[in-house]
């Protein structure tokens, strides 16, 4: 990480954009592990703050950096996305009295996946989380677009759908035309989409071409000296990763085989170049696969996980069931077939359901070409259970991830 999780008095390197509008920088030539870069506006009234840092600790080096601008409160600090390396010193901010503006979905896979404060103090260290509380929930909201006036200052935010994350937003400052992008792009052009889409990513970046900004500060990495290379260079990496997913799928290919050109992803590095590389491929994929079987673009996370039964004895027909409701039936010792169908996020999860058949998306995937995953209209299942063997002679209930029928 960052001098400042290092050096906790110091501050750090700003870079004037415009009159009263800095970037703080980040790290360079480090791709999306480096520490993000953040950004301030300093107004009549106060400042507006941009992201808050990987930790309570690097939100108080972001605070001192800004006081050695200016001394007038930070009364609003906006939040791009809802990853921990852009909000989790949003707490410093709370506390230092800024309300906070952000996009109200806050879902990402590490949050869903178990406890992200806690591996992510493994990767910024215990100090640097020091006081650390959840401080993202947006006072102000913006879900679609909003305007801030403060001091004389006019402010844009506005939702860029679901393409990093569900809860993106750009800040736009026309005035200056001055655009902070947050994690839709970063320096080496490969933005991470696993909690996005690619189809929302590109609809994202005619958004900011549309404005023809004159600086884009992007969420990691250099500040690009011409915008549109940066835009473009990402744009074209998307589309060439559409067009060989879609390519894959519409041949039949197997998502191991589509990916075997790629570099493996690095078992310890999560957003190294060649790790988003490969899970932006997965997700590429999946993506594909739904949009031929007309089920649209993936949902962007797993949410709490549901149950739906198929009756034997009614045909193939389906309601929504709770955990809770399932495990009342596996405690009666009532005879079902259990259908394990979450995504590979759950896959280590795969014993804690006794006697389930855990079809994981490979496996699905070899079961019926090209059959996308998560929950299915309930008649795929009947022709696809006929294939694998699973009889109708009991009731079978599919677990899935929290999609709906």
């Amino acid at each position: 990480m960052g001098s400042a999780l290092l050096f906790p008095d110091t501050t750090l390197p700003i870079r004037r954009l415009a009159p009263d509008v800095y970037a703080i920088v980040g790290d360079v030539g480090r791709g999306s592990e480096g520490r993000a870069n953040a950004g301030f506006v300093v107004t009549r009234e106060g400042v507006v703050a941009i992201d808050a840092g990987a930790s309570p600790r690097e939100g108080e080096a972001l605070l001192r950096t800004i006081r050695g601008v200016t001394r007038r409160p930070v009364r609003w600090l906006i939040l791009t996305h809802h990853h921990p390396d852009h909000h989790y010193g949003a707490v410093a901010f709370r506390r230092a009295g800024a309300r906070v503006i952000a996009h109200p979905d806050r879902r990402t896979l590490a949050a869903e996946a178990g406890d992200e404060a806690s591996s992510w103090t493994r990767v910024v260290g215990r100090e640097a989380m020091r006081g650390f509380a959840i401080a993202d929930t947006p006072d102000r909201p913006v879900e679609r677009a909003d305007t801030l006036r403060l001091g004389g200052r006019v402010i844009v935010v506005r939702s860029a759908g679901a393409a990093h994350t569900p809860g993106d937003l750009m800040v736009w400052l026309p005035a200056a035309r001055v655009l902070f992008a947050g994690d839709l792009l970063v320096e080496d052009g490969v933005t991470m989409i696993v909690d996005g889409s690619t189809t929302a990513l590109l609809a994202a970046l005619d958004t900011i071409a549309g404005v023809d900004p004159r600086v884009v500060v992007p969420g990691h990495g250099v500040i690009p000296a011409d915008p549109k290379q940066l835009l473009g260079s990402t744009r074209a990496y998307v589309v060439r990763l559409r067009t060989g997913m879609r390519a894959a799928v519409d041949r039949g290919v197997s998502m191991n085989r589509a990916l075997a050109a790629l570099p493996p992803a690095d078992s310890t590095r999560p957003v190294s170049l060649d790790s988003r590389r490969r899970r932006n491929a997965v997700r590429a994929y999946v993506e594909a696969e739904r949009e031929m079987f007309g089920l649209g673009t993936t949902d962007s996370t797993p949410r709490a996980p549901v149950a739906a039964p198929v009756s034997a004895a009614t045909g193939p027909g389906a309601a929504l069931i709770s955990t809770d409701s399932l495990a009342a039936w596996q405690s009666r010792n009532e005879a079902f077939r259990l259908v394990d169908v979450r995504p590979d996020v759950f896959l280590y999860l795969a014993g804690h359901l006794p006697d389930a058949v855990f079809l994981h998306r490979e496996s699905l995937r070899a079961a019926e070409s090209g059959l996308p995953t998560g929950l299915l209209p309930p008649d795929w299942y009947g022709r696809l259970f006929s294939r694998i063997g699973v009889r109708w002679d009991h009731p079978v209930v599919i677990y899935s991830a929290g999609e709906s029928l």
